[in-house]
Order: C-alpha cells, then sequence, then structure tokens
C-alpha cells in the first residue's frame, strides 16, 4: 500500500515539476492579459476521474462541473415597457451632447374679442357709397355698422361714385368678343372668328382688336392686347369667368380667366412633344415694356410709372403628391421682350429640362398672367425646394409630421393706410383644404394673429422665406 501511495506521490511530483518549467519557458507575449494561466489546456488532466481521485488523495483541489441552470428564455412584453423596468437612466458621458429633444416653438395664443351683434344677412343692408374697392359696408337693423374686407378687389367704382359688385364672368357682345360683365377695368377675350361690326378704340384698328386673344384696357385709356404667334383660334368653349381655346397650337390647348385685375393665361400642354417656347405680339396704347431684375414684365405709362404687369411665370405638373396635396412645380419660365413686325412681343420659354423630366406627368400648366394689381399674399416654409412662394395657394402648418412646416400671411390693404387706427375684431375666413394624409389624431384650426412688422411678397417675415 505505501508503495502504491509513494507511486502516486512521484507522479505528481513530477507533474507539477514539469508545470513548473513550463512557467520558465513559456515567451512574455504568451502570457495573456489579466496575468491568466497561459497553460489552460492542461486542464484536461484535472477533468479526468484517475486524477481527481489523485488529487483528492493527496489534498489538491478538484475542479467541479458545471451544471445546466433551467429557466424561460421568453421574456413578457410588459417586462419591456419603457418606465417599467428596475434600471436606471444612463448618465451623460463627459464631452458628449445633450440628449435629442425636439424643438418646440412656444405660441402665446391671441382671442379677439366677440363683435357686437348686429350683422344680420337677412336685414343688414350693404351701403354702396361707404363700400371701397376691399371692402363692403352694411347698416344693421340695431343701428350699427357692419365692414367686411377683402385682400383683393371685390368692388369698382361707378360712374356716379357708388361701389359696385365686380363680375368676371364672361359675356358676349354685340363686337363678337367675350367681356367681364361688371368692372371698370376693360377686360375681354376672343370670343372666335371676327364680328364684321367690331369697333376699336379710337386710333386703333378694328381687324387688331378683333383678333387679339386678350385684351386690357385702363381707365384712363391705356390698353394692351396680345396675339399668339401660329395659333389658331377657334370659339372657346366658356365656364363662368374661363374661356378653353382647343388646339390652339399641336398638342396645346389655351385657357384665358378674367379676375378682378386683369386675365389669367394657361397653356396646357398635353404631352412632352408640346411647344415650350412662345411669342405673343403685343399691341400698346400708351404703355412701354419693361423686363425687370426678377424676371417679370412692367408695362409703364407716359410717365414711366407701372400700370400693369407680367408677373414671373410659373408651371405645374399633374402628379400630386397624396401627402402634401400639391403638384410638383417649377418658377424655371422666363421671359424676354423681343421685336415682331417692328412692335414689341413677349417671348414665354419654359425650361426643357423640366418639362422633359420623366418624372413629369402630363398635362402641364404653364402660367403667364396679365394683371393690373399685385398682391400681398404670400406663404414661407422651410423646405429648400420650394421655389414659388406667390401662388393661389396658401398652406398652413405641416402635411408630414412636422419636417415642413408653412406658415401664410394675407394682406389687407384696408387697415394698412387709412389712417383711422382701426383693425379687425373677428377675423371669419373660408377656407378651402387641400385634401392630405388623414391624420386623426390632429384636427386643429389654423390661428390668426396680426404680423408685426408689415409683410411684404418680397420680404415675408421680414425678409426671411424659412420657418421654424
Amino acid at each position: 500500500m505505501r508503495r502504491s501511495v509513494n507511486s502516486v506521490t512521484r507522479r505528481a511530483a513530477l507533474v507539477i515539476a514539469v508545470v513548473f518549467g513550463l512557467t520558465f519557458a513559456v515567451p512574455p507575449e504568451a502570457v495573456r492579459p489579466g496575468g491568466e494561466f497561459p497553460l489552460t489546456w492542461l486542464t484536461w488532466f484535472a477533468e479526468r476521474p484517475a486524477w481527481s481521485a489523485a488529487a483528492a488523495f493527496v489534498g489538491l483541489p478538484v475542479q467541479e462541473k458545471g451544471k445546466p441552470v433551467a429557466f424561460d428564455p421568453h421574456v413578457a412584453a410588459s417586462a419591456t415597457d419603457a418606465g417599467q423596468g428596475a434600471g436606471r437612466a444612463p448618465k451623460p458621458a463627459p464631452g458628449t451632447l445633450e440628449p435629442y429633444q425636439p424643438h418646440r416653438i412656444e405660441v402665446t395664443p391671441e382671442t379677439t374679442g366677440v363683435a357686437e351683434p348686429g350683422f344680420d344677412a337677412r336685414t343688414s343692408k350693404r351701403d354702396a357709397k361707404k363700400s371701397s374697392a376691399r371692402s363692403d359696408v352694411f347698416t344693421n337693423a340695431d343701428g350699427s355698422f357692419t365692414k367686411r374686407t377683402y385682400d383683393r378687389p371685390v368692388n369698382y367704382r361707378a360712374a356716379g361714385g357708388s361701389w359696385q359688385k365686380i363680375d368676371s364672368n364672361l359675356a358676349r357682345r354685340s363686337d363678337g368678343r367675350l367681356h367681364v360683365t361688371a368692372n371698370r377695368l376693360g377686360v375681354s377675350v376672343a370670343g372666335g372668328a371676327p364680328a364684321p361690326t367690331a369697333r376699336a378704340a379710337a386710333g386703333a384698328d378694328v381687324r387688331d382688336v378683333a383678333a387679339d386673344l386678350a385684351r386690357l384696357t385702363l381707365p384712363t385709356g391705356e390698353s394692351v392686347g396680345y396675339q399668339l404667334q401660329g395659333g389658331t383660334v377657334g370659339t372657346p368653349e366658356v365656364a363662368g369667368a374661363t374661356a378653353r381655346y382647343r388646339d390652339i397650337l399641336p398638342d396645346t390647348d389655351l385657357e384665358l380667366t378674367t379676375f378682378d385685375a386683369g386675365v389669367k393665361e394657361t397653356l396646357v400642354l398635353r404631352s412632352p412633344q408640346a411647344a415650350s417656347t412662345w411669342v405673343f405680339p403685343l399691341r400698346l396704347t400708351g404703355l412701354t415694356p419693361r423686363l425687370t431684375a426678377n424676371g417679370s414684365v412692367e408695362l409703364l405709362d407716359a410717365a414711366g410709372k407701372a400700370v400693369a404687369w407680367f408677373p414671373h411665370g410659373s408651371m405645374q405638373d399633374s402628379k400630386v403628391d397624396p401627402k402634401s396635396g400639391a403638384p410638383a412645380e417649377s418658377d424655371a419660365v422666363t421671359f424676354e421682350i423681343v421685336t415682331v413686325d417692328g412692335a414689341p412681343a413677349l417671348k414665354v420659354i419654359a425650361d426643357q429640362a423640366w418639362l422633359r423630366d420623366p418624372a413629369r406627368q402630363y398635362p402641364v400648366r404653364v402660367d403667364p398672367t396679365m394683371t393690373t394689381g399685385t398682391t400681398g399674399d404670400v406663404f414661407v416654409d422651410n423646405d429648400s425646394e420650394t421655389t414659388s412662394h406667390n401662388g393661389d395657394n396658401l398652406p398652413v402648418g405641416t402635411y408630414n409630421g412636422g419636417t415642413v412646416k408653412a406658415r401664410s400671411f394675407i394682406h389687407f390693404d384696408e387697415f394698412a393706410s387709412d389712417g383711422s387706427r382701426r383693425w379687425p375684431t373677428r377675423r371669419p375666413a373660408r377656407r378651402w383644404p387641400t385634401p392630405t394624409t388623414p391624420c386623426p389624431r390632429s384636427r386643429r384650426s389654423p390661428t390668426g394673429r396680426t404680423a408685426t412688422p408689415a409683410t411684404s411678397p418680397s420680404t415675408p417675415c421680414g425678409g426671411s422665406r424659412t420657418t421654424s
């Protein structure tokens, strides 16, 4: 028995001597980080049954084997809810930024006072003499007065000095042309074939007047008319204030819409094969055209004052964004003043790259407008791709959760320069919402407030076209 124990002891001493010798033979780079034993492969000896028995006999430590732990790998969803765990909020590391917080605009709500009762649509009477170009004054049954103010002219001054309602609907007259029903500003468009009994203004050619696509005559006698070079004018389709001329050019229709201050012209391009350059010979009486730095055309009277304009043009296709409710739009429409048969003409050039873009959806509508007045309405947003801020659309709010935000400004001349220190006590407004992506959680009505300082289309928000 003693011989057996001595044999085991000698073997253990031999193994220990070998291991001790190897610790001197191992190079420094083989030592593991943290000072761990580099010969972990030798631990398999401790797992051998014979070695374990010998180690226990001589009093050496015995390597224990691990046992599987029974647990459920699935975690309930309730245990992962934010704010429900037992952890702690992470502490900011030195030199790092503050946690992200969405930008919030501090807005102080303003509530206008309630107007005194008085106006009743059934009993209140409009006072044509106290009204103005942009306002209607009503005498109420209780002796009070109500004034409705508009951002555009709604009345014209009649011969007797009273203010009568503007009616821009087209009606055919004896000269064969289509005229606005009621306005001090003379506006007419081509009615089709020239009538043989056409009458022209003094010094003008009857044939030319009848051939004008559109003609605008100021109360002071100056006038401007234009034709479309190469166009074939047929009998238009008339609906209210709009006359539509089919196939005036190949793949092109023309719409002329009269309004309180002029004529809105829209070239409807039905395909990419339609022309992208047009020439409009002008027939001017007492007016001189001038191209401005911003790309629009002014018509100057004898005193050098601009009394009519062709504002900078724009175009839009028929592909409506389902989120914003707006089509693709571009202001890449340029004007030039050229000479045709010794007289000035307006040349309109639409960007071919935009028109030929595969993303375009036809028809495309190109808008050069002739007007005697400018509007103070404008909108601003924080979208770098927005190129036109002076259209018919005045967006408010956001359509994509706050990424793009818009604000609109409406200018009222009645409260700008009358010197009466008056201001509106109520601001009722009629709104025509643009279809957008449904957002049932945010059914908010837009709010209105006075802008200080005063804004203009060229300097909204004091000169900035961005909004936050």
